[in-house]
């Protein structure tokens, strides 16, 4: 392994069990010699689910104290008196920025004393750069820490963080260093958010997973016409993600189709919600509710399952659907944004409904029940999309290139 240079990524909660995508990709950086130094906004609390993998990161994850705590108050002193026209000329440009949106600027001036004790910390750990995993609060802690340290800074945007163009968005684009973004749509997202001259420094790096580590040992559908077919969907269980469109579907599709089963990977605000809601539609029996699951868990459940299904209101490039595929199995999913379009093609690797439909997606499950041999070609054909764009090795080193650069 080449040295590890020290890099901060700044989190709003680290770590965070639904985002496994950017732990594998601080692995993978670490193997191309960019050693973490995580900035988190929060503390996790205790006793939440990690996956393992978290231990062999290298670097440290440093939390933020209490707003008020003598350390923040102490850092924010030393920085107001040494830089006086930087500490508050950004604490002005940040609040004209977020001050058309209340609960944004409330979160901001939150904020600000927090990363100003993180600049502190990343000047001491020997941070040469910052790379903020959202363009959203996160991207707000990588700017402060960035300019009171007089380091470059980058940010990965994804899909909720860029749907809004505003003035805090612009305000992190044009400072930027470099933009990542994992999808080819996201460049008219901001384009309309940063115009123009924001596209000449961004790249296109797709968020990829290791297809070796996701090989099937069983096939789907094998079982026969009338054996149970297995639904899987990998989700945290809130709003966004569709699943009372999901469950409504699951019943109007078990009607034709008793077979049906369907796993609910994940938890969330929603799980008594959405618990209630199967007692009322009468599927109860037919829904198994996981709770969080570890990295290896999931695969299990990929595993077992003949189809994996994700209804989201919105997403960007769901990595759920990235493990399904390279599993081999079909997806039914729908159109929440055109990030999906890139990665799942009606009629070849699955089927894509509209977002809420949910006469169309009760028939895309009775569709698959009815067609496995279909089903598995698309699966086959899903494998080899996975195997070509959305490689972790390859798309995660073009990250590492684009970070060393700026050291």
């Amino acid at each position: 392994m080449p040295p590890l240079h020290p890099v901060g990524f700044t989190f709003i909660a680290f770590p965070k069990i639904t985002e496994t995508f950017i732990l594998r990709e601080l692995l993978l950086l670490q193997r191309h010699g960019l050693a973490s130094e995580r900035f988190s906004l929060l503390t996790p609390a205790a006793g939440n689910a990690v996956h393992p993998e978290t231990a062999a990161l290298s670097g440290a994850t440093h939390y933020a104290p209490w707003l008020l705590s003598a350390a923040v108050i102490a850092s924010n002193f030393r920085a107001m008196t040494r830089r006086p026209g930087t500490y508050f000329g950004l604490m002005k440009t940040l609040l004209l920025a977020t001050a058309g949106r209340p609960v944004h600027l409330l979160k901001t001036a939150a904020i600000f004393p927090k990363s100003v004790y993180f600049a502190e910390t990343a000047r001491a750990r020997g941070v040469r750069h910052m790379h903020a995993t959202f363009a959203s609060h996160t991207a707000t802690c990588a700017l402060i820490v960035a300019a009171l340290s007089g380091i470059s800074f980058s940010v990965s945007t994804h899909a909720y963080d860029i749907l809004s163009a505003s003035r805090f968005l612009k305000l992190v684009l044009d400072r930027a260093d470099f933009v990542r973004t994992i999808s080819t749509y996201n460049l008219t997202l901001l384009a309309r958010a940063g115009g123009q001259e924001v596209l000449k420094k961004t790249h296109v790096v797709r968020c990829g997973i290791d297809p070796d580590s996701y090989r099937a040992r069983r096939e789907p559908f094998v079982n026969g016409a009338g054996a149970p077919v297995t639904f899987l969907c990998i989700a945290a269980l809130r709003p966004v993600k569709g699943h009372r469109f999901l469950l409504r579907a699951l019943a109007a599709a078990g009607q034709r189709h008793p077979n049906i089963h369907l796993v609910l990977v994940g938890d969330g605000p929603l799980r008594k919600r959405l618990a209630a809601q199967c007692r009322r539609l009468g599927i109860g029996g037919m829904v198994t509710m996981t709770g969080n699951q570890t990295q290896a868990q999931v695969r299990q459940w990929l595993d077992t399952c003949d189809c994996a299904v994700l209804t989201s209101l919105r997403e960007g490039t769901p990595v759920s659907l990235m493990e399904a595929m390279a599993f081999g199995r079909p997806v039914v999913t729908t159109l929440a944004s055109s990030g999906v379009a890139e990665l799942v093609t009606h009629e070849k690797t699955g089927l894509v409904v509209p977002v809420g439909d949910v006469p169309a997606i009760a028939a895309a499950l009775c569709r698959v029940v009815e067609n496995p041999g279909q089903m598995r070609r698309y699966g086959t054909a899903g494998r080899k999309v996975i195997a070509s764009s959305f490689d972790l090795e390859k798309n995660g080193r073009e990250l590492a290139q684009l970070i060393r650069a700026r050291l």
